[in-house]
């Protein structure tokens, strides 16, 4: 679940993980996110996987760890995977702060795309699935379910011209019922 009060907002959470990097990983996430690169302060070990802690029973550990493919991860580990909360940054160009469950993205969890596309919500084994809010860089928003990766269910859209439509979605689309509201040209259907 998300944060609640007196705990750590996913902004702050992520501003601290974010500073605990390595130099070189910070500057691989400011890529990612376009935030300049950092000047000062860092190392640069070659970040193999690193116990930094691990749970009482020594079941789960927190890590880092450089995969082969370039991507990053810290986070909570066991079974050979990334378990619980963790930070995710993709040799795509993604970077993924959240939750997961054998290896995948699954609970609550927030993914920045390198083309600016920003997904705040809930993720069932890797696929972008319950309520969610999905921002594009243009200023296009979309507020509601998702399945499978798509709309679905009751959303909310917002255009940037401000038009909007509010009403049901059938995999990834308007279908059924629903209003549109044309803010350029003041009508309603």
């Amino acid at each position: 679940p998300k944060p609640g009060k007196g705990t750590a907002t996913s902004t702050q959470m992520l501003r601290s993980i974010y500073l605990s990097f390595p130099l070189k990983t910070q500057n691989k996430i400011g890529q990612a996110l376009a935030i300049p690169p950092t000047k000062a302060g860092g190392t640069t070990s070659n970040m193999k996987t690193v116990p930094l802690s691990s749970s009482p029973e020594g079941k789960t550990n927190i890590v880092e760890k450089e995969f082969k493919n370039g991507s990053y991860y810290k986070g909570e580990w066991s079974k050979g995977q990334p378990n619980g909360e963790g930070m995710l940054i993709s040799c795509v160009g993604f970077v993924y702060q959240g939750r997961f469950l054998n290896g995948k993205f699954h609970g609550y969890g927030d993914k920045q795309m390198p083309n600016g596309v920003l997904y705040k919500g809930y993720w069932n084994n890797g696929q972008m699935e319950g309520k969610a809010k999905l921002t594009f860089p243009d200023g296009d928003i979309y507020l509601g379910s998702f399945k499978d990766n798509k709309f679905e269910g009751e959303g909310i859209r917002r255009f940037p011209n401000g038009d909007m439509y509010r009403g049901q979605y059938n995999d990834g689309y308007q279908h059924g019922y629903g209003i549109f509201i044309s803010m350029e040209e003041g009508w309603k259907y």
